[in-house]
């Protein structure tokens, strides 16, 4: 597990299988995060690459096996996240064919949709 994952990790405070194909899951990213250095030095938020890897992440949890990111489907980030802030993530997967997945994540604060993430794995 490298350092972002772990970061992840931690920064989940609950979650929520739905069944064998979704997951629900609350996060506060911590100042500390790895993905808050540099990004920007005076007013750190989340990198979309950040984002991204968490989906990923929760597929691997989802689906329990590692996935390699084929392909990076949407990505759209309608509004920042700043450290501390509480995060909930809707992450679904859908069998594409043998092997092949297409995984998506909601990303939600205050219940309004803040991010889209899509891929395939």
């Amino acid at each position: 597990m490298n350092e972002i994952e772990k970061g992840i990790l931690l920064s989940i405070i609950s979650y929520e299988r739905n069944n064998d194909y979704e997951i629900s899951v609350k996060l506060k990213f911590p100042t500390s995060f790895i993905g808050f250095k540099g990004h920007f030095p005076d007013m750190p938020i989340l990198p979309g690459i950040c984002k991204i890897k968490t989906v990923l992440f929760l597929a691997e949890i989802l689906f329990a096996k590692k996935f390699t990111l084929k392909k990076i489907v949407q990505a759209k980030f309608n509004s920042i996240v700043l450290p501390d802030e509480l995060i909930c993530v809707d992450c679904k997967g859908y069998l594409q064919s043998e092997g092949h997945y297409l995984i998506k994540g909601d990303f939600m604060r205050d219940n309004k949709k803040i991010s889209i993430v899509k891929i395939e794995v």
